[in-house]
């Protein structure tokens, strides 16, 4: 497979996304449905005070619909602003507070932060041009990035919202790989970083920081020394999850049983796995894979309860798991899957977590911060981001403390696994991650060497 096939969801269907977000936020507002309001936005990269605010500052509205049918697809023709396609779709502010099309604008920039940002300056909102007779204080909507394309008799000039998310692509769209690259361009070269930016924005991977580019060049420059290199990475059993109806979280574990497919981190392993090995292969560089299933995760008494198996069925079920895996990819892969406890970890695991926990427990967090800018705000993020999901998982309700507690149990757990992959292989690693990227920032507690993760499914 080479790292030009990799394929890319059309830009057609990225600006639909950002469509049934705005949508599912309308609905959730009108509804009254402020979890999954802020879940969705969240999910997206908003900071819980905003999402806040925008919550407070919707006019909550049903979205209007041509056809008077909420499954209707939008009637573009009808579309004339983006105030237009704002009131379809529900997401209208207070304009006595806020300029009523800003939400959508965020939804944007969030989505697509490569070619499109918003700002807004000043505390009163007049509408119109700037001009001598406006108050000093007159709120001001700037866009710094703006998509760009054809305009009236074929003149290159600035695109509206509403147009793009028609489908309409700007001209400048291939600019996303070139903005998202600089980091990877700093370190590997242009060629290299804009290659291996393509791939993974293909693949819906997380564009690695400049701090991690530099031990993934590390890695890269040491294997043309003659290391050899070694792809790593862990995953979660096959626990039951349900479909969502937000794009950017499309799945939703319930933990209401274990199965013995290939799980849904699983699924994110063969989506990227053969693209990124083909890219080492493409620049000669020879590599093995060593995946391991988190069969260690019935060591607890209280998963176990809560998927309600044995130890020794919820192993059969990951050793089938991983008889599944095997035949989902090419068997021309070098690839050595494993029960990552009983074959890899032999006794190491618990140890090294417990000793990771109670440093974390102390305030301790080893080498993180080398590794990551901002490190006490992400850890400060993680157990809010979170706290449904370890419910879901454990089956009970949580108070900050507990939820902080199983955050650093679990935060432990993926140092161990690094700290044995290091062990076994030495320092020329890269980690392959399918599920959240802000938990894999432990991975850097013992040692220091680059993960590349897919964006978050869940």
């Amino acid at each position: 497979m080479s790292v030009s096939s990799v394929t890319v969801n059309s830009f057609a269907e990225e600006a639909q996304m950002v469509v049934q977000i705005a949508a599912n936020l309308g609905k959730y507002r009108q509804e009254n449905q402020w979890e999954k309001f802020e879940r969705a936005l969240m999910a997206m990269g908003m900071e819980s005070q905003e999402v806040a605010q925008h919550w407070e500052e919707m006019v909550a509205k049903k979205a209007t619909n041509d056809a008077d049918n909420e499954h209707e697809a939008i009637d573009w023709s009808r579309i004339q602003c983006n105030t237009d396609l704002a009131i379809r779709l529900g997401v209208i502010l207070d304009s006595n507070r806020r300029p009523r099309n800003l939400l959508l604008y965020r939804l944007m920039a969030l989505h697509f932060p490569d070619f499109f940002e918003v700002q807004v300056s000043g505390t009163v909102h007049m509408g119109g041009a700037a001009s001598k007779g406006n108050p000093p204080q007159r709120r001001l909507v700037q866009f710094p990035k703006q998509p760009v394309g054809k305009v009236t008799n074929g003149k290159i000039g600035a695109m509206s919202v509403y147009h793009v998310l028609s489908g309409c692509e700007p001209a400048q769209f291939p600019e996303r790989v070139l903005r998202a690259a600089g980091p990877l361009c700093s370190f590997l070269g242009q060629e290299l970083g804009l290659k291996l930016t393509e791939l993974m924005i293909g693949c819906k991977m997380e564009i690695p920081k400049l701090k991690m580019v530099q031990q993934l060049a590390r890695v890269i420059s040491a294997n043309k020394g003659g290391f050899p290199l070694t792809l790593v990475g862990a995953f979660c059993p096959d626990y039951t999850y349900e479909k969502t109806n937000d794009p950017h979280l499309p799945y939703r574990y319930t933990f209401e049983g274990v199965g013995d497919g290939v799980g849904l981190v699983a699924q994110q392993f063969v989506r990227i796995v053969p693209a990124i090995s083909a890219f080492f292969r493409e620049l000669g560089i020879a590599h093995r894979i060593v995946l391991g299933i988190g069969d260690f995760e019935a060591d607890s008494e209280e998963v176990l309860r809560q998927v309600g198996l044995s130890r020794p069925e919820f192993l059969r079920r990951c050793q089938r798991s991983l008889d599944k895996f095997a035949a989902t990819v090419p068997c021309e892969l070098p690839m050595e899957l494993e029960m990552f406890g009983e074959k890899r970890g032999k006794g190491r695991l618990q140890v090294y977590a417990k000793q990771a926990f109670a440093e974390m427990i102390d305030g301790r967090f080893g080498r993180m911060a080398e590794l990551h800018d901002g490190l006490q705000e992400i850890l400060e993020r993680i157990p809010g981001q979170y706290r449904t999901f370890y419910e879901r998982w454990y089956g009970r309700k949580m108070v900050d403390l507990e939820v902080n507690e199983i955050v650093y149990r679990q935060g432990a757990e993926y140092a161990a696994v690094a700290r044995i992959y290091q062990e076994d292989f030495g320092d020329n690693i890269v980690m392959l991650a399918g599920d959240r990227p802000e938990m894999h920032r432990f991975n850097a507690f013992y040692c220091l060497f680059p993960t590349l993760c897919a964006k978050r499914a869940y």
